[in-house]
């Protein structure tokens, strides 16, 4: 080994060679998640929606939709719940955008898994990323919408 190529590999990276060598978090392209672009679209416009308001509770997530009439506004709070249940906030595109994030294809294909009623599958995509505590109040809600 020579003496450069040691101290380019001790060397530190500056911030901006820091984001250059972080990998982008991977996407999607919608038409791979078959049926469920309209549910995508529904809560890509609900996430643009509530971006600027609060955070709710998975209770009082519950509560809500617990009164009369309260489905049509499903996606906006099931937006709104995701910070708590995923432990972070959720990365949503634009609508109309033609990739998905990750969080995205998650919850379009734990939608495809509960219409399917493949247990096996929703259980492998839930473990994970949500809380034994929270995923049967969470699948409630994606029930919904």
């Amino acid at each position: 080994m020579t003496a450069t190529a040691r101290t380019d590999a001790l060397r530190l990276l500056s911030p901006a060679e820091r984001r250059r060598e972080i990998a982008p978090p991977p996407a999607v392209p919608v038409e791979a998640l078959a049926g469920e672009a309209p549910m995508l679209e529904k809560l890509r416009q609900a996430a643009r929606r509530a971006r600027a308001g609060r955070q709710m509770s998975l209770a009082e997530a519950q509560a809500c939709l617990a009164c009369p009439g309260a489905a049509s506004g499903a996606a906006e709070v099931l937006v709104r719940v995701l910070a708590e249940v995923l432990g972070r906030r959720p990365v949503f595109h634009a609508p109309g955008a033609r990739m998905a994030s990750f969080d995205e294809a998650w919850l379009c294909r734990c939608r495809a898994a509960q219409a399917a009623r493949d247990s096996d599958s929703l259980a492998l995509l839930t473990g994970r990323r949500v809380h034994p505590a929270m995923r049967r109040a969470f699948l409630d809600l994606l029930r919904v919408v």
